[in-house]
């Protein structure tokens, strides 16, 4: 079937801090969306002054500090947060034992937390250990060989005291300059939370609200809640997310629609949810740390709900997935607005997302055929 078609988007020039990409380009990210976290620290994250809330252990020669290492901070692209350009140094190149320097903040409980701090190690050569989480399991494997200059080292873990905080290690001989140090309650570790709301770097732990985009259904082919579809793009920012949502429109409870990754992080749907009983059409896809994905979704006054997903290997975007379909053609319960990222405030799916553009369908069209043949017109 032939289709003459306004194009579902343009490949638009954006200009950027690293350049022009396409908003529509594999490279461009988009916004980021994440939820809410703490960092649990209590020193100073980004632009220190003095060693405060850190303290030095183990081997008495060793120094702690703060200098500039602004150089080395513009080498790893850190300036625009690091402002100051001052790091911490935790100097054991005199020592004869290990030296570590111990973060003040507690996990407070025993829940599964994430740690991460950007580090960079002079005086050895080996491979050795430098971020832990009180006495516990260690990074394996830091290579200084690559390490001369700042590498985010992070890790998870999970059997850990209340009392647990991050630490960094320098065994004997070597200096280690940190900074950005992140200790976050959760599966997966967000961007760093490193100032407050005014740009401060205050001595306390920080919390970061939830990223949420919100825009208007009014105007778009939500409003009739049929004969729409909806095309994403999503680049995860961890995997094994579940019971999030990368899209959603929320009136209460029982009547909602949205784009959701299902509890395990192994299936993408879209499901709506009409005076309490809940259909969907939903497909297997699981989603990967940092491998963009894209989704097209439709709901139809004749045909009823369907999905196909897609993902980039870096090089080229696999063949669209089958349809998983469901012929329930009741109206999608549509709110005053929708989220991209979110439903309802809740439930984020931590993620950048390029774009997210909604479609009107014909309703005497075939919504498969006719989505299928937009994309190819535009060969997408």
């Amino acid at each position: 079937m032939a289709v003459n078609l306004i194009p579902i988007h343009t490949s638009t020039p954006l200009r950027t801090r690293k350049g022009t990409v396409s908003v529509y380009d594999e490279s461009y990210k988009g916004p980021l969306i994440e939820p809410a976290r703490t960092n649990k620290c209590t020193c100073r994250k980004s632009n220190p002054v003095d060693t405060t809330n850190i303290t030095k252990f183990g081997d008495a020669a060793a120094v702690l500090s703060v200098v500039d290492d602004t150089a080395a901070l513009a080498a790893a692209g850190l300036s625009d947060i690091c402002t100051s350009g001052m790091v911490y140094k935790l100097d054991n190149s005199a020592g004869t034992t290990e030296a570590r320097a111990n973060i003040s903040g507690a996990t407070g409980n025993i829940n599964q937390h994430c740690l991460s701090c950007y580090i960079r190690i002079t005086g050895r050569e080996e491979k050795y250990p430098l971020l832990r989480i009180s006495n516990g399991t260690p990074v394996p494997g830091y290579d200084t060989a690559v390490s001369t200059g700042y590498i985010c080292k992070t890790i998870g873990y999970s059997e850990v005291s209340s009392s647990a905080i991050l630490q960094v290690w320098a065994p004997v001989g070597a200096i280690a300059y940190f900074i950005l140090p992140d200790l976050q309650e959760g599966t997966f570790l967000t961007s760093p939370i490193c100032k407050d709301l005014t740009g401060a770097d205050p001595l306390t732990a920080l919390t970061r609200p939830a990223a949420n985009l919100t825009r208007p259904t009014a105007g778009t082919a939500l409003e009739s809640g049929n004969n729409f579809a909806i095309y994403g793009r999503v680049v995860p920012k961890a995997g094994g997310q579940g019971g999030v949502y990368s899209f959603g429109t929320y009136l209460d409870t029982n009547n909602r629609t949205e784009f959701y990754q299902g509890a395990t992080g192994t299936i993408a749907g879209i499901y709506k949810t009409v005076a309490g009983a809940t259909v969907n059409a939903a497909t297997a896809y699981t989603h990967a740390a940092n491998t963009p994905f894209e989704y097209l979704l439709y709901q139809h006054s004749v045909h009823g709900m369907g999905i196909v997903v897609r993902s980039w290997n870096g090089s080229a975007w696999s063949a669209w997935s089958a349809w998983a379909t469901n012929a329930n053609t009741a109206n999608a319960p549509i709110a005053s607005t929708y989220q991209i990222g979110a439903r309802n405030n809740s439930n984020h799916f931590a993620a950048n997302y390029p774009f997210t553009t909604v479609i009107a369908i014909p309703p005497n069209a075939n919504p498969q055929t006719w989505l299928m043949d937009a994309l190819s017109a535009m060969g997408i």
